[in-house]
C-alpha cells in the first residue's frame, strides 16, 4: 500500500478514536478496539515503507500480532526498535478482541490500550517517521 493510503487510514483512525474519547470511551470501547489496532498496524507499515524495509505491496495483518511465532515467520527481518515495536503491538492486539467483541471493559483497560497506541506512535516518531494524526 502506498504511504499516502497509510497516512489517510491513520488520520481516519485517530479521528474515530478522538470521537470515542469525546463521547466517552467506556461507551465506545468497540470503536477504540478496532481503531487502535487499525492505526497501529498502519503506523508500522508506514514506518517499514519509509525506512525501505518493506515492499509497498506487502500488507501486514493485525492478527499476526497475536502470535509471536506468526510474527517471527512473517517479519523475519531486523529493523530498528523491533523488540519494543512488537511488544507494543502484542499488547494492543491482546486487547483488541476483548474490546471489540467482549463484555463492557473497565475504563483502565481501555485507557491502557489507548496509551499503548500513543506510546507506539511516539516510538515510531523517535525512530524518524513523523505520524500525522489530523
Amino acid at each position: 500500500m502506498l504511504s499516502e493510503n497509510h497516512i489517510r487510514i491513520i488520520k481516519e483512525g485517530f479521528s474515530a478514536i478522538q470521537w470515542a474519547i469525546d463521547k466517552g470511551i467506556e461507551e465506545k470501547q468497540t470503536t477504540v478496539g478496532f481503531n487502535v489496532s487499525l492505526v497501529a498496524v498502519n503506523i508500522l507499515e508506514l514506518y517499514l515503507h519509509e525506512k525501505g524495509i518493506l515492499k509497498v505491496d506487502y500488507l501486514l495483518k493485525h492478527e499476526w500480532f497475536k502470535s509471536k511465532n506468526k510474527v517471527k515467520e512473517k517479519l523475519d527481518f531486523d529493523f530498528e526498535g523491533k523488540e519494543k515495536i512488537l511488544d507494543l503491538l502484542f499488547r494492543i492486539e491482546e486487547k483488541r478482541n476483548i474490546l471489540c467483541y467482549g463484555k463492557k471493559q473497565p475504563l483502565e483497560l481501555i485507557d491502557n490500550t489507548l496509551n499503548y497506541l500513543y506510546e507506539f506512535k511516539d516510538l515510531i516518531e523517535s525512530l524518524g517517521v513523523k505520524i500525522e494524526i489530523s
